[in-house]
């Protein structure tokens, strides 16, 4: 049964948090102010909060009005506690000078979600939001949103360490300028993300002390003792994340060029694994479909109506780059920033070699109306060879001939010649082949291994490259 000394509490207990969490720095833009105090009343075997109205300002002066959040809480097992909230459905925004500049509204909502106070944290949530916009008084702007829906369900698989999914999704985005001129659709975009063994505890500390890196001049003594400070609490906070974006139905209008800009799908990732290992993993992936200008360009038909592309680093050594980002931070200190970044350049290339960290193109694909090309390929660092990596790489061009052909008309711009001039170079050392569907393809299979020699398509490129004789020495020019 809720009682009022509990009730009182949690009252205190808020107000601090409040106090931690909102109270500015001196070189903040956004502050944040309240009006009175926080009211929970005990109701059965819940307690209702009132947090009171607040506002938050940026630097700028703009300013947004946030009415009373109702807050319904529930205590359950393990010093969890059940949230339901309702934000207010009207919240307005004023410019520097308090005139009433635009209105945001929520159509319906509903958010539920497990708080963890030991953890000071939401475990999970789920809610949804109806009929959102923001409209501009003036009629000069307007944002609809048809439906934010946020999903996050973490579970303890460790004394103090969480792991699961979370996700963010919204439904036919829009934005309109003056006069009602649609400047941006989407259909949907989904943000889907995951975490592996992080410990909330440290997540919330540096989240309190988090902001000094973005405002802060890493040349004085405090700003380099905040910075420490900070990579510390970063170091062993999680052992993996990952991050999905897909977006379609994508249209944009640039109404002072008359540009339309389409792409149906769109999606990018981001993976990093094995952090509280010895050797870390660092994935990156991007695609999109259906991408068309209009007007069309002039080099119209090589756009790339798709590309499809993962790329990852595998074998980062960990302990030594965390040992190296503090370092650079002190040598900052000691020698100043260009000593630094030269002596951190060469130090983390170092450990990447000791490492024998790989970098992977294990796709690329590149889709145009008139050229097709796709590559795979990798290498490991190597401070003896010549291109301080050794590795291989295979790329197919279907195409070539098409591309000189469009590039080679008339009044063509600086940019568009110099690849012409790469595309006639990609002509002449492409090796002649057949695709899986029996089309003219040239083929570019580049090697690069230990002894030192580059071969492109078995022909040894050593002269070409300036380099000569068994491992490649540089060539002495007199």
């Amino acid at each position: 049964m809720a009682t009022p000394e509990q009730a009182a509490d949690i009252a205190r207990v808020i107000e601090l948090r409040m106090s931690e969490w909102f109270t500015p720095e001196d070189d903040e833009d956004a502050v944040v102010e309240w009006y009175g105090p926080v009211k929970v009343d005990p109701e059965g075997e819940r307690y209702v909060i009132h947090l009171p109205p607040s506002s938050v300002q940026d630097g700028s002066g703009t300013r947004i009005e946030i009415g009373t959040i109702r807050l319904d809480v529930e205590p359950i097992a393990d010093g969890a506690y059940k949230v339901a909230a309702l934000l207010p459905a009207d919240i307005p925004m004023f410019g520097d000078d308090d005139s009433h500049m635009a209105d945001l509204t929520i159509g319906a909502q509903r958010f539920e979600g497990v708080w963890s106070a030991a953890m000071e944290n939401f475990l999970s949530v789920d809610a949804d939001f109806r009929s959102l916009a923001i409209r501009s008084l003036d009629d000069s702007a307007r944002v609809d949103l048809d439906a934010l829906i946020v999903r996050q369900n973490l579970e303890q698989n460790s004394p103090g360490r969480f792991s699961g999914p979370s996700s963010l999704g919204f439904e036919k985005l829009t934005l309109k300028g003056p006069g009602g001129t649609l400047l941006l659709k989407m259909d949907r975009l989904d943000l889907a993300s995951a975490v592996e063994s992080i410990d909330l505890a440290q997540q919330g500390r540096l989240s309190r002390e988090f902001g000094a890196l973005a405002s802060t001049d890493i040349d004085s003594t405090e700003s380099a003792a905040e910075i420490k400070r900070q990579f510390r609490l970063l170091y062993d906070l999680l052992g993996g994340l990952s991050i999905d974006l897909k977006a379609d139905g994508i249209t944009a209008h640039d109404p002072d060029s008359g540009t339309d800009v389409a792409i149906a799908d769109l999606s990018t990732s981001m993976s990093v694994s094995g952090l509280r290992d010895g050797r870390s993993r660092i994935g990156l992936g991007y695609r999109h479909t259906g991408f068309s200008l209009a007007p069309d360009p002039s080099i119209g038909e090589l756009m790339p109506t798709e590309v499809d592309a993962f790329v990852q680093v595998t074998g980062l050594p960990n302990d030594g780059l965390w040992r190296a980002l503090i370092d650079y931070v002190n040598m900052v200190q000691k020698s100043g920033k260009r000593v630094a970044d030269k002596q951190a350049g060469a130090k983390v290339f170092d450990l990447l070699a000791k490492a024998g960290s790989r970098f992977e193109v294990s796709k690329f694909r590149f889709l145009s109306e008139k050229v097709e090309s796709s590559l795979e390929g990798s290498a490991v660092l190597d401070a003896k060879a010549p291109f301080s990596s050794t590795g291989e790489a295979r790329a197919v061009i279907r195409g070539v001939e098409n591309a000189i052909k469009t590039l080679g008309a008339e009044n063509r711009t600086a940019e568009e010649q110099q690849v012409l001039a790469l595309a006639s170079m990609f002509q002449v050392l492409g090796q002649i082949g057949k695709d899986e569907a029996g089309r003219d393809v040239r083929i570019y299979d580049l090697r690069f291994p230990p002894d030192g020699s580059v071969t492109l398509n078995g022909a040894d490129m050593g002269a070409l490259l300036g380099l000569q004789g068994t491992g490649n020495a540089p060539v002495k020019r007199k």
